[in-house]
């Protein structure tokens, strides 16, 4: 029997939510799974603490990113087609007043954080020197201290012209108390009225969206923020009766906050339950202890806190979800300026989904036959799109066998084990060549283990261990790859002095020369300030540095990152010192997003054997008698032609351990090499390595 065409289902996207953390706990967003004969609505319930308003916010932030995510996906999607895409939340707790600011805050400052987004990518696609999208959302007819600030380094000139690149560099930032635009005068100053800049122009997002929402084709603000200017309406300050009997058929997006009803009973939410049956989705939000029939709820989100070590974790938890697959368990959370922040558990970095369901695939393909997942995963660094024929083309002639055994890379001796280990070749610039000859396969450094692995430095104060790494870094910047340095509560301004080229310390009275900018364009830093940061907040914002491009190229991100390190744990950070999946999460999602880690650490820290097991590459350093630095290779995890031996480098001359050849070839680009052949080499025995 043929299906009508009513019963049949169109294939929907996921519909992100918006917050990033909860769309990947989702695993990319929620599941409408609707069609023209499926009229039930999704329902979430949402539970949290009666006294505060994150459940709120929560439920407005959702509402909202799904209607963005529905405009979006309009025009392909005829299912879209018929729905109301304005959200309205109903609510007997809080007044309009109240919850339109209180969303009106979040939008400004979600749309802020954008530009400041495109700023530190260069994005060129806008431009952001004008005030055209600040004008958008606020008064830029005036600038509210001229002529009464007592601060005399307020650029009046600067910030009439330039004041969007002024956000975009966080020079200019918006209070939600005062509902402005401020001037950042000095590190101490507070937002007060000789440094207010601009007054948020409307009130309610429904003002923005008459104002300037008439023809999305044209929409400037999308084209700035990547949001639409939506409406969002609020109905509040009714009692349960007749604020349910407000709800109308014609809303397809709803949110009702009951969570100020201490009488509810069980009739009672059926009866609101029914009455949100014409909607779409709908958010129910009520107090923790409220009695909810969840045996009619697709979803329920609980909103939690404890406190831990005198420090307030707050938490959000699935308790149930019919409709849809998501990651368990507790998961932080945070709210900011800009809303409800997610944190995923470091778990989910480091589990695989449905990895379990695939293991007869992998557990039964031969040790040099790649399964197409594996392919896929390969391939996706070579210039051209991969194929199903190229995947069956290249099992039968036999390329995955040998790229586990590349001939040049297997006549490698113990001399080359550094260069290897500190400045492997970007991929991107070493890809297959097109060949039928066996003998012509062109390896990548992908294949050697550079991609994704982690290199552990370890060794005592003093012993050169961040002067090789930072070798690395420099040598990484030659080949245009960036690299991020994650300072664990150390003053910027002392890495930055000690951040001069290993190639050239002893010529520092030379010029530095435009070859030389270049390099250091390519160096980038994140201060992580000591405190309660837990590894989950950790990982996330990483994660987020990690995403944004570089020179408004998406190809163009992250190559390598270098903890620096990892022994400040011990006193500055005990949430992340005490987490014993803290180091295999970060691995992992270095392992991810195929970023080379750098690791370095002191050999008195307590995480050491953590890293030291952790770690693909092993090099400890130290030195002997006469200063001279010694450098152990007690792990390589490329190929060699000779395993398991350990390896003690002598460097007589650590002047000459690296080089830079600018302008190699006349390419208008440097070469940067690491000097093996100045490094006396010799196997060392394990005990004397132990010693």
């Amino acid at each position: 029997m043929n299906q009508s065409n009513d019963n049949k289902k169109e294939c929907l996207p996921k519909l992100p939510t918006g917050i990033s953390g909860l769309d990947k706990i989702l695993y990319g967003g929620l599941d409408v799974n609707y069609s023209n004969n499926n009229k039930e609505p999704l329902i979430i319930v949402i539970r949290g603490n009666e006294y505060d308003n994150d459940k709120n916010m929560l439920a407005m932030q959702m509402l909202y990113g799904i209607a963005q995510s529905i405009e979006r996906e309009k025009k392909q999607y005829e299912s879209f087609s018929d729905w109301n895409n304005t959200p309205v939340m109903y609510s007997t707790c809080h007044n309009e007043a109240k919850l339109n600011d209180l969303f009106l805050d979040f939008f400004i400052s979600s749309s802020l954080q954008q530009i400041i987004k495109k700023k530190a990518s260069r994005d060129t696609s806008v431009s952001l020197n004008s005030n055209i999208f600040a004008s958008l959302l606020f008064n830029c007819l005036k600038i509210e201290c001229s002529g009464i600030s007592n601060h005399k380094n307020i650029p009046y000139t600067a910030i009439t012209n330039n004041v969007d690149a002024m956000i975009g560099d966080g020079i200019i930032y918006y209070n939600r108390r005062t509902n402005s635009l401020h001037m950042k005068v000095d590190l101490y100053s507070d937002d007060n009225k000789y440094n207010q800049i601009y007054r948020r122009s409307e009130d309610t997002i429904c003002k923005y969206n008459d104002r300037y929402y008439k023809n999305p084709e044209n929409d400037i603000f999308y084209k700035y923020t990547g949001l639409f200017f939506l409406a969002f309406n609020m109905i509040c300050k009714h009692s349960f009766k007749s604020l349910e009997a407000k709800i109308t058929d014609d809303k397809h997006l709803i949110g009702v906050d009951v969570s100020n009803c201490k009488n509810l009973t069980l009739v009672d939410l059926n009866g609101l339950f029914d009455k949100l049956e014409d909607s779409k989705i709908a958010i129910i939000v009520v107090d923790s202890d409220a009695a909810v029939p969840e045996n009619r709820a697709n979803m329920i989100i609980n909103l939690s806190q404890e406190m831990d070590h005198k420090f307030v974790l707050k938490h959000i938890h699935i308790t149930k979800s019919d409709s849809q697959d998501f990651f368990p368990g507790n998961h932080q959370y945070k709210k900011r300026d800009f809303g409800i922040e997610v944190y995923p558990r470091k778990e989910l970095y480091i589990s695989e989904r449905r990895y379990l369901q695939r293991a007869l695939v992998y557990t039964h393909s031969d040790a040099v036959t790649e399964t197409y997942q594996q392919y896929l995963q390969l391939q996706k660094y070579y210039q051209d799109t991969p194929t199903y024929e190229n995947y069956e083309d290249d099992l039968k002639k036999n390329k995955p066998f040998f790229s586990l055994f590349p001939k040049d890379y297997m006549e490698v001796m113990s001399i080359d084990l550094l260069n290897r280990i500190f400045i492997p070749i970007n991929p991107l610039r070493h890809l297959h060549r097109k060949s039928n000859e066996e003998e012509d396969f062109i390896e990548n450094e992908y294949m050697y283990g550079n991609a994704g692995f982690v290199t552990a430095v370890v060794g005592k104060a003093n012993t050169y261990k961040r002067f090789l790494t930072f070798g690395g870094i420099f040598g990484s910047a030659c080949a245009k790859d960036h690299t991020l340095i994650v300072m664990m509560n150390k003053e910027e301004s002392v890495i930055r002095r000690r951040l001069i080229c290993p190639a050239k310390p002893w010529k520092i009275k030379q010029k530095m020369t435009e070859y030389c900018r270049n390099c250091y364009r390519y160096i980038h830093f994140m201060n992580i300030c000591m405190g309660n940061i837990t590894p989950e907040e950790f990982l996330y914002y990483l994660e987020k540095q990690i995403e944004v491009p570089y020179d408004n190229d998406t190809k163009k991100r992250v190559r390598r990152i270098v903890i620096d390190d990892l022994q400040i744990l011990d006193f500055c950070f005990p949430r992340l010192k005490n987490d014993g999946l803290f180091l295999a999460a970060l691995t992992e999602l270095c392992r991810v997003h195929d970023i080379i880690l750098y690791v370095l650490c002191d050999t008195s820290s307590e995480m050491y054997p953590t890293l030291r097991a952790l770690a693909d590459n092993v090099v400890f350093t130290r030195k002997d008698n006469d200063g001279h630095p010694l450098i152990f290779v007690e792990k390589f995890a490329g190929y060699t032609n000779t395993p398991s031996k350990m390896y003690c480098g002598k460097v007589n001359n650590v002047n000459k351990l690296f080089k830079c050849v600018e302008n190699f070839t006349n390419m208008n680009s440097n070469k940067f090499e690491f000097q093996s052949n100045i490094v006396e080499f010799e196997d060392v025995d394990e005990s004397v390595f132990e010693n």
